[in-house]
C-alpha cells in the first residue's frame, strides 16, 4: 500500500519529507494556485498525485474553473489527477468527461460516501468499476464523517475486490487499513505537530510540551512521517500475507497511461 503525504504545497515542509526519504506525495491544485503557481515536485517523487482541492475550495467559498484546472494539468504534464468534484453529482460527472477529453492525464473518479447514501446515485460505483483506479472519499460538507463508514467501505470493496485499485482520500485510520485492501491512501496528519502541537508518536502531554518548545518543526514532522511510513509498510505486509499485492508505483499500476 502506498502512503501519499499530502499538504506540502509549501516548500517549507519539503525538508521533513526529503529527510525521511518520502517518494509519494499528493498536492492540491487549489492550494498551489492560491499561492505562487509552482511545478509539481516530480524530481522528489516516485509517485505524485494532484487533487483538485474541490472540497477545500467549497469550504472557502471559492469555485474552481474546470478549464483552468485542465490547463494546469496540461501545462505541467501531470500524469495522475483526481476529478474536480462538486456538490452537484451531474456537474461532477461532466467534469470527469471534460478532463478526460481536454487533458492527457489519467483522471481518477471519486466515489463519495454521499453518493452511496443517496439511493439515486449509489449505483454510480458500477460505472466507475470500468476504471482501473478510483478514489473514495468519506464525506462532503455537512456529512458525519464517521457514521456508516464501515458500511460504505464494505459496499465499495465488495464490488472492487482486487480488480479495481482504490485510493482512500484522507483515510489512514488503522482499523480501515487492516480491513480493506487499499492500493493507496493519503493524509495531512503528519503536519499536526507543526499546526496543532499534536503527534501520532508522542502522547504524553509533557513530552509534547517539551518537543513543541525545544524541537524544530522539521524534526517534529519527521517523527510522524516515519510513523505513517511504518503504517504503510505494516499494511502492505499484512495484505501480502493475505494474498493481496499491489504494484508499488502508479506507473506500474497504470502502464498504458504513460503513452497518452
Amino acid at each position: 500500500m502506498i502512503m501519499f503525504f499530502a499538504g506540502a504545497e509549501s516548500k517549507l515542509y519539503w525538508p521533513a519529507l526529503d529527510n525521511a526519504n518520502v517518494d509519494s506525495r499528493l498536492e492540491s491544485y487549489f492550494y498551489k494556485v492560491k499561492g505562487a503557481k509552482s511545478e509539481p515536485p516530480y524530481s522528489q517523487c516516485k509517485n505524485f498525485l494532484l487533487d483538485s482541492g474541490g472540497f477545500s475550495a467549497r469550504k472557502s467559498g471559492v469555485k474552481i474553473d474546470v478549464r483552468k484546472y485542465a490547463q494546469y494539468l496540461n501545462h505541467y504534464k501531470v500524469k495522475f489527477a483526481f476529478n474536480l468534484d462538486t456538490n452537484d453529482v451531474e456537474e461532477t460527472l461532466r467534469n470527469q468527461k471534460f478532463l478526460e477529453i481536454a487533458t492527457k492525464s489519467y483522471i481518477i473518479p471519486i466515489y463519495h460516501m454521499s453518493d452511496y447514501l443517496n439511493p439515486k446515485t449509489r449505483d454510480m460505483l458500477n460505472d466507475f468499476l470500468a476504471y482501473p483506479f478510483i478514489g473514495v472519499a468519506r464525506a462532503r460538507t455537512g456529512e458525519n464523517v464517521h457514521e456508516g463508514i464501515m458500511t460504505f467501505l464494505n459496499y465499495v470493496f465488495s464490488r472492487t475486490g482486487t480488480k479495481t485499485a482504490v485510493h482512500g482520500l484522507a483515510i489512514t485510520t488503522d482499523k480501515y487499513l487492516v480491513q480493506y485492501p487499499f492500493f493507496s491512501v493519503d493524509s495531512t496528519t503528519w503536519l499536526n505537530g507543526t499546526k496543532y502541537g499534536t503527534s501520532k508518536v508522542y502522547k504524553c502531554p509533557k513530552q509534547l510540551l517539551y518537543r513543541n518548545k525545544r524541537i524544530d518543526y522539521v524534526t517534529r514532522c519527521m517523527d510522524d512521517v516515519i510513523h505513517f511510513k511504518e503504517t504503510a509498510r505494516f499494511a502492505t505486509n499484512l495484505w501480502k500475507s493475505r494474498g493481496v499485492t499491489w504494484p508499488d508505483s502508479l506507473e506500474e499500476l497504470l502502464p498504458n497511461e504513460r503513452s497518452k
